[in-house]
């Protein structure tokens, strides 16, 4: 009975193993489709920023972990970093939530928004 039972668990831990394997190697297409289109967006905003040194900041109130490392999986070797990492006067792109118009100057316009929900706002007089 042993050696049944031993058998029984090895088969169930084998099949449950190999389920769970298969249904996790390939990427849902929602998601696959959900990151194509934050690609293509960040792919707008960097055709459209190309001519400009104008630096790219993330607002206090933060941005998507999505939105973020797709950023950094585009462009390994550029940085975004906080807005507190640069001067203060010095004219800059915010990138923020939904939520952070509400904090940002009244100068700011809105420049670039992601379908994701995230802008990217434009401060001539800094930040």
């Amino acid at each position: 009975q042993r050696t049944l039972l031993f058998v029984s668990f090895l088969i169930l831990f084998l099949a449950t193993s190999w389920g769970s394997i298969v249904q996790t190697r390939y990427t849902p297409q929602w998601v696959a489709a959900k990151y194509q289109i934050t690609i293509n967006d960040w792919q707008n905003v960097a055709e459209s920023y190309r001519a400009s040194d104008v630096p790219l900041c993330i607002h206090r109130d933060g941005v998507s972990s999505e939105l973020y490392y797709l950023y950094h999986f585009l462009y390994p070797y550029q940085y975004l970093r906080r807005c507190s990492w640069y001067s203060e006067l010095q004219p800059r792109r915010i990138l923020t939530t939904k939520t952070g118009k509400l904090s940002l100057p009244s100068s700011c316009v809105l420049d670039f928004k992601f379908k994701t929900g995230e802008s990217i706002y434009f401060c001539p007089l800094g930040y």
